[in-house]
């Protein structure tokens, strides 16, 4: 018998069969950072600042605007949630939070996604003056490497109108990712008849993409803009950022 033969066969053999397999090597770690951000305001305003704009300076109803950490409604009674309530004369008047983050690093591209749980009580299907009271109230969110800040506008109004000086449309805009509406599947009946406050979770479709600025500092901003020219009240109850660089 060919010994030196059939030892070669099964060396070459034991050769191809470790070749074949997945490697037991680790991949090397990855030095992308990657950050995940939690709000809750179930107890507190997590040193998020709250605030409104797109109203004007001065107008009768604008003691009805409110902006601030408040009980819940029923059926969750026993938490707290950021509470924007009032009656939107202009049809257009914006609710916003932001907080400034430190964890990020400078001159750097992010991806980032979102998720805002508001609490409704609004259909989806409901229409009314200027629009819906339900589809026509979006939410939107953004990571922004500069602080958004209320300014008073003299362009459309003399009295002044307050803005915020960041592309953020009633829509969207350049500088926001558009999660949705705070309205409900249910009927403009039902909404009316028979309301009930549910948590609605809203997310953006494709990341939304950030680059800091030398100081590696960035703002979490999250706006509830509506286009129904009514009376509104909304809640947010918690978000979260999921930041990763690319």
């Amino acid at each position: 018998m060919n010994y030196k033969f059939w030892a070669l066969f099964f060396s070459v053999l034991l050769l191809a069969s470790c070749g074949s397999g997945e490697s037991s090597t680790p991949p090397p770690p990855s030095d992308k950072q990657s950050v995940n951000l939690s709000f809750d305001f179930s107890e507190s305003s997590q040193e998020f600042e709250i605030s409104v704009a797109d109203y004007a300076v001065e107008h009768e109803r604008n003691d009805e605007i409110v902006s601030t950490l408040s009980q819940l409604p029923e059926p969750y009674e026993y938490r707290k949630g950021v509470e924007f309530s009032w009656y939107n004369y202009s049809s257009d008047m914006k609710g916003y939070i932001k907080k400034n983050i430190s964890d990020l690093k400078p001159d750097t591209t992010y991806n980032v996604d979102f998720q805002v749980n508001v609490l409704t009580v609004e259909s989806e299907q409901c229409i009314g003056g200027g629009g819906s009271p339900g589809s026509s109230v979006n939410v939107k969110a953004s990571l922004l490497p500069q602080e958004p800040t209320r300014f008073v506008s003299y362009e459309s109004a003399p009295e002044g109108i307050y803005r915020v000086d960041i592309d953020d449309g009633q829509s969207g805009g350049d500088d926001v990712a558009l999660l949705g509406h705070i309205g409900l599947p249910i009927s403009c009946e039902t909404s009316k008849e028979s309301p009930v406050w549910e948590v609605k979770p809203l997310v953006n479709d494709e990341s939304f993409v950030m680059t800091t600025g030398e100081s590696g500092e960035a703002w979490v901003y999250v706006s509830i803009d509506s286009g129904f020219e009514g009376e509104t009240t909304v809640y947010i109850t918690d978000a979260e950022v999921k930041i990763l660089e690319q």
